[in-house]
């Protein structure tokens, strides 16, 4: 497979299948998959939940996992889709939307048609071949969560950040710097070319990965966007990053487990401001007393 390519690995659900969209969720996140890469299809047709990779690793754990379903109907699918196809794909799909009450997602290509109505804020992004449209659960949960916060947000740190969408995000409500990780090269580079384009100035884009990340570094907001058994690993690391007055958010956890979750997600010092859930997903904001 080509270094630009995409597997794409979805599953169908057999007929008559109840609340198979949380059902598939569940499957992809027990591969490891984060909330806001499972993409979930609607049609005439039927329903189909898919994620879509660069790793053979991550195909051979689906198909592993696959055979030890409880739910024999389900079909699994996986096809080779080029950089070409990908993008073909984002510029069919891929349309201006209001995000969270502050926001328009714009996509670049629209650019010269976003007019600042209402009041919205415009996220401009180049998909290129990361994730993180907006059109997520899990990331929606996150831009409702920051838009609750009051206060300065000099300096944000976000996790696993992907197209960057949540970095301009942050950039657009104030963040003077940024910083965010990913461990895909791609997504590193769609998210510095995405802050960019949002003309943010302070930013770095690294390398790392989430559960090995020490820093003595302190933050006004940090948002996580992963996975419940990444976060959990990452927790001392997550609530030491807050500075005193500072907000953590977290989201990618299935709104079927994010109760139990909040419950051992705590920490000395820190209060828990909401949870929300919303179609199938959930997450937290957390604020440093």
């Amino acid at each position: 497979m080509k270094p630009q390519s995409f597997v794409e690995i979805s599953v169908e659900p057999g007929a008559g299948e109840s609340k198979f969209k949380e059902k598939s969720a569940d499957f992809f996140a027990r591969c490891g998959v984060p909330g806001s890469e499972i993409v979930f299809f609607e049609s005439p047709e039927g329903f189909r939940t898919a994620v879509y990779t660069r790793r053979k690793s991550l195909l051979q754990k689906t198909v592993k996992q696959f055979k030890k379903l409880e739910s024999p109907d389900w079909r699994l699918q996986s096809k080779i889709l080029t950089r070409k196809d990908w993008l073909d794909k984002w510029q069919t799909d891929y349309r201006m939307m209001p995000l969270g009450r502050k926001f328009m997602l714009v996509p670049f290509w629209q650019k010269k048609k976003f007019h600042a109505a209402a009041g919205r804020l415009p996220i401009y992004l180049d998909p290129k071949a990361a994730f993180g449209s907006g059109q997520h659960p899990s990331t929606q949960i996150v831009i409702a969560l920051m838009e609750k916060i009051k206060g300065p947000l000099d300096d944000f740190l976000d996790l696993g950040t992907g197209t960057g969408i949540l970095s301009v995000a942050a950039h657009r409500l104030g963040a003077k710097t940024i910083l965010a990780y990913d461990l895909d090269p791609v997504a590193r580079q769609a998210a510095a070319f995405n802050l960019k384009l949002n003309s943010a100035k302070d930013f770095s884009v690294r390398r790392e990965n989430v559960v090995r990340l020490k820093s003595s570094r302190r933050y006004d907001l940090v948002c996580a966007n992963l996975t419940a058994s990444i976060l959990a690993q990452a927790k001392h690391f997550l609530f030491s990053s807050i500075r005193k007055g500072g907000f953590l958010i977290i989201s990618g956890i299935l709104s079927a487990e994010i109760d139990s979750f909040a419950g051992s997600f705590t920490y000395p010092g820190f209060r828990r401001l909401e949870l929300l859930k919303r179609r199938g997903w959930g997450g937290l904001l957390l604020k440093r007393g």
